[in-house]
């Protein structure tokens, strides 16, 4: 904190490698909760950057290494302006597609985290965007969510579901409202 956003990205990438690869879990979610503590501390380019580093660390497809990226992932991408942000529900996207239906999972994981905590994203950035480009992006969100009920692949739709249950249905953060809406 005393050292500036230099010193902020420094730890934050630190904070990142150990989220997508150090072997204790205890380790991975302290270290996932401390970036999530210090990235408004960052410039918006160097939270973006480690949005993306998070994102790559989703191709690990390596489920027991890439399970946790997703809870903070979905936090850190509400901390982006809205034209990172779309950009990089944009790349996560292709994953969907991908080869390793864990990779395509995570993603899932991510966009329910995203769309659970999207209260984050109004108090950041609400007056810098309209309702309607606000309520587009849920939508997509939830449209990308939803297309993998039907996925041919088990792991996929399966995640799809448990996502829309755990995160929207199921979250304590949502109002009944809110996931009415939804």
């Amino acid at each position: 904190e005393r050292g500036g956003a230099g010193q902020a990205l420094h730890v934050a990438t630190h904070l990142g490698n150990l989220v997508k690869v150090s072997e204790t879990v205890i380790v991975r979610q302290a270290a996932g909760e401390g970036l999530i503590s210090i990235i408004d501390m960052m410039p918006l380019e160097q939270r973006n950057e480690i949005a993306v580093e998070l994102g790559k660390g989703l191709e690990i497809g390596d489920y027991q290494f890439s399970k946790y990226i997703p809870n903070y992932l979905g936090v850190i991408m509400l901390h982006l302006p809205p034209r990172e942000l779309d950009e990089l529900i944009c790349d996560l996207e292709k994953f969907l597609e991908a080869a390793n239906g864990q990779v395509a999972a995570a993603v899932l994981h991510t966009f329910g985290v995203v769309m659970e905590n999207y209260c984050i994203y109004r108090g950041l950035f609400g007056s810098e965007e309209t309702e309607e480009v606000t309520e587009t992006r849920k939508y997509k969100l939830v449209n990308l969510i939803v297309r993998g009920f039907a996925n041919y692949r088990t792991t996929i739709s399966q995640e799809a579901f448990w996502t829309f249950g755990m995160h929207i249905f199921g979250s304590s953060k949502l109002s009944l409202e809110e996931k009415y809406r939804i």
